[in-house]
Order: structure tokens, then C-alpha cells, then sequence
């Protein structure tokens, strides 16, 4: 059976704080403020591109300033991917999940950005169960049965 689903935080009547495990809906139009300066780093013109998106992103919002000397590290590290170095991808993976610059990282945080992302975090109805049937060859019939 499917477990019972909470109802979304507006349409509780109980308003106290959020509680772990509630979601949080990001603001679709994402951080307003300028992006932290990214000059000290080295970073090519994409990578400069790839700084000034994610801190224009909703996942932003949660962001603070001590993040931002680990955003910088992964973008190092997108960097070294770059430029070939295939070893660092799946720290780069880590790494942008802990962040929530991933669909799997944001579904980890309970961060929601659109009515679609809440739609995925509900739990489905079971659907209807179809039955299988095992077919077996004429070569593999076990030894001994004389009929199907």
C-alpha cells in the first residue's frame, strides 16, 4: 500500500517552523545578487561562464558565503575535466550533488524548483500488477516431462 503523502507546507494548518524532511521550494527566478568574483582562480571563459550561472541559480539561495571556497574548488576541478583529466569525474559528480546542481543532489536537500519536481517527490499508487509467464524452448523443457 502507499504510504500516506504530507500534505504541501501551504496547505497545513499546523505553521510552525519547517522540520527536517519537509521540501523547500526554491525561487524559480534564482539569486538576484551578482555572482562572488571568481578572477583569483584562473578559470577559462567557460568555467567563468559555468560560476556566473550557478550563482544566478535557484540552488543559490541556499548557498552562503562559506560555500563559496568549494564552489571555487569545483570549478578547479571542472577545470582538470576540461582539460581531459577523466579522474576527476567523479569527484565533480560528488561534488555538484552536494550542492544541488544535480536533479539527484536537489532531491537529496528536499529542494523543489517547480509544481514538476513536486509532482516526483509524491509518492505514486502502486498501478496495476501484470503477471508473468516463464516460456520455455523445447530444448531447455527439464528432463522427464512429457507435456507442457
Amino acid at each position: 500500500m502507499a504510504k500516506n503523502v504530507p500534505k504541501p507546507i501551504e496547505q497545513r494548518r499546523n505553521r510552525n517552523p519547517k522540520q527536517a524532511g519537509d521540501w523547500i521550494l526554491l525561487p524559480e527566478g534564482g539569486r538576484k545578487d551578482r555572482a562572488p568574483s571568481c578572477a583569483g582562480y584562473g578559470f577559462s571563459k567557460t568555467t567563468q561562464a559555468w560560476w556566473r550561472g550557478i550563482w544566478r541559480s535557484p540552488m543559490a539561495t541556499q548557498w552562503t558565503e562559506d560555500d563559496i571556497p568549494y564552489l571555487a574548488e569545483l570549478g578547479i576541478l571542472r577545470e582538470r575535466l576540461l582539460d581531459g583529466k577523466t579522474s576527476v569525474a567523479s569527484e565533480v559528480r560528488i561534488r555538484s550533488n552536494e550542492f544541488g546542481l544535480s536533479p539527484a543532489g536537489r532531491q537529496s536537500r528536499r529542494w523543489m524548483i517547480t509544481e514538476k519536481d513536486q509532482e516526483r517527490a509524491e509518492y505514486k499508487k502502486p498501478g496495476t500488477v501484470t503477471k508473468l509467464r516463464v516460456a520455455m524452448d523445447r530444448r531447455t523443457r527439464p528432463q522427464g516431462t512429457s507435456s507442457w
